[in-house]
């Protein structure tokens, strides 16, 4: 409201904007339950989609949800097609370490014109980071535990969907 008022208080009337990005958000894991459920042994409460969604559209974007899928990798490589073909960047929780139910990477460098960028980062929280890209768009596999993949969301995704939004690139960049 403040920058409609300024606009319109120094004569503009008309002003181009960008599209709000769409940002898809992917949540793996089978022990990921609802918020009203209390978790069983090996469960956990569905935090990150949760609270990606809300950082997401506080970014100025609009969340595309996806959500939680089981860890198989037919099912999370069919989700990753479908955001791609409908997001500008696809955020994905949970799946980015080395186990045998991490199967982030996989599916992601199974992708069309797929490039891992970065698999493991020097960051704690936050290690077992992913940064690629699919189809020309931005791809970000957060760690699954919540404060890891808030800390990865501010240092990496948010400054990359202000990019997308049309703001300049930090300095840092």
């Amino acid at each position: 409201p403040a920058d409609v008022g300024a606009l319109s208080g120094i004569g503009l009337d008309r002003v181009w904007v960008v599209r709000r990005p769409r940002v898809a958000v992917l949540a793996t894991g089978d022990e990921i339950v609802p918020p009203d459920v209390t978790p069983k042994p090996g469960q956990v409460r569905n935090v990150n989609q949760y609270a990606l969604r809300a950082l997401i559209t506080a970014a100025g974007c609009e969340p595309v949800d996806f959500g939680v899928l089981p860890d198989r990798e037919p099912v999370i490589r069919n989700a990753m097609r479908r955001a791609l073909a409908k997001a500008d960047a696809v955020l994905i929780s949970g799946g980015s370490s080395v186990g045998t139910k991490d199967l982030t990477p996989t599916v992601v460098a199974a992708m069309p014109r797929a490039r891992l960028l970065v698999h493991g980062i020097r960051i704690k929280p936050g290690k077992p980071t992913l940064i690629a890209r699919a189809l020309d768009k931005p791809v970000v596999g957060l760690p699954g535990n919540p404060t890891s993949a808030l800390v990865i969301f501010h240092v990496f995704a948010l400054p990359l969907l202000r990019l997308l939004g049309g703001e300049p690139a930090p300095a840092a960049f």
